[in-house]
């Protein structure tokens, strides 16, 4: 296996590889954490390398894949969210295995075209959401769907995101980039813009260009398991109110309503039989 992202949560899931018995072949990372002497400066990445020393290192996910080629079965992508559907669709073309972490990806056509290569190239794919693959969710949509708490007409959810600065109406200033970041390589897809320690390592969410905002990050988590219990209809209507947000960056709070139409399990006891409302 070979791991796109290898500091903060790219390193948690290359821990959760190396569990599952992975013979981690090949490391990606913008951050040379061998470059770094700033104390302040997140090094997870620097432990990663640590601990495969064999393993090959490179800054651009291209590279390693043209690189190691056959040698890579599967890989993990771990990155801020508009590199998600780049790596992952490029690893599937290759043959690769993928276990992207959540938002799948910066945006719907992203998700619509990945979920079609996925079928396409057969290969064994998985969107990262921790507790969906818990045995404590898996059994609150038991008890749900049985019946416990009688039908469920309402969901509710919430979230003290953003924990990072939204609302921002421009692009904050340049700054001179870091010898040990690969600036380049971080913007990837995204516009071209100057280097700033509030977007990298860590404030990336809080700009559309490279984030979804508190939206993308928390509601695969916090709205899974009133969808997964009752497995509502296609949406039928969706009110979106926010406050703060300007086109460069999400807003500072927001409110979203999905009405759902009736399920299409509504004879289970968990499920409605007149739809659902998430908020």
């Amino acid at each position: 296996m070979a791991a796109i992202g290898i500091g903060g949560k790219g390193a948690a899931d290359l821990q959760g590889a190396m569990n599952a018995g992975f013979e981690i072949v090949g490391l990606v990372d913008v951050v040379d954490s061998r470059k770094i002497n700033d104390d302040k400066v997140e090094r997870s990445s620097g432990k990663s390398r640590e601990m495969h020393p064999q393993a090959p290192f490179f800054t651009d996910y291209r590279e390693m894949l043209a690189s190691l080629g056959d040698r890579v079965d599967a890989v993990t992508v771990s990155t801020p969210d508009h590199h998600h559907f780049h790596a992952a669709c490029l690893a599937m073309k290759s043959g690769k295995h993928v276990y992207c972490q959540k938002p799948l990806t910066h945006g719907l056509w992203e998700a619509r075209t990945l979920a079609r290569v996925a079928r396409e190239t057969g290969v064994k794919t998985q969107m990262g959401n921790q507790a969906h693959a818990l045995d404590h969710m898996r059994r609150c949509v038991e008890l749900i769907q049985a019946g416990v708490i009688g039908g469920v007409r309402e969901v509710h959810g919430w979230t003290n995101r953003p924990i990072w600065p939204q609302g921002i109406a421009t692009p904050p200033e340049p700054e001179p980039v870091p010898a040990w970041m690969n600036w380049e390589q971080w913007l990837g897809p995204a516009p071209e813009t100057g280097y700033s320690s509030k977007l990298a390592p860590f404030g990336w969410r809080g700009a559309w260009d490279y984030g979804c905002g508190a939206l993308g990050d928390m509601a695969c988590h916090i709205l899974d398991l009133g969808w997964w219990a009752t497995m509502p209809g296609d949406p039928v209507s969706v009110l979106a109110e926010q406050q703060g947000g300007t086109d460069w960056s999400p807003p500072i709070s927001s409110k979203i309503t999905w009405e759902f139409a009736p399920s299409s399990t509504a004879q289970r006891p968990g499920a409605s039989s007149s739809g659902t409302t998430a908020t």
